[in-house]
């Protein structure tokens, strides 16, 4: 049997953003499986059904931002595994240690060379 493929979860308000990084995850050789939320309440739908691996979270969104959407992750038993990666562009939207203290696995300032977020997600998903 083979191995489940990984389940990434990308939510950005931005759609560049969001086709940029499912493009690369999609082509990339580990096969993951790929979904996109526009903002919190959209990942808060997906969530559930989806059961992602990993999450590339924006903090600043129309809504529920981003720490808000990776505390609530945080308080769900049933995601506990999921790992994810605070991605903003805003100074001011989220600092580093901000966003660890909600939950988040790692912070990220964009702009970010798409081979550098792939890395961070192989190693946080412990991919070969």
């Amino acid at each position: 049997m083979a191995p489940r493929q990984p389940r990434i979860l990308i939510v950005d308000d931005d759609p560049g953003i969001r086709e940029v990084i499912a493009d690369a995850l999609k082509y990339d050789a580990t096969d993951y499986q790929v979904e996109t939320a526009v903002d919190g309440v959209d990942a808060g739908l997906k969530l559930e059904r989806f059961r992602p691996d990993l999450i590339v979270l924006d903090v600043i969104m129309p809504g529920m931002g981003g720490l808000e959407v990776c505390s609530r992750i945080r308080n769900q038993s049933s995601l506990d595994a999921t790992k994810i990666i605070i991605l903003t562009g805003a100074p001011e939207g989220g600092k580093a240690e901000t966003s660890l203290v909600y939950g988040a696995d790692l912070f990220l300032q964009k702009p970010q060379p798409i081979d550098v977020l792939l890395a961070h997600i192989e190693e946080l998903l412990e991919v070969d």
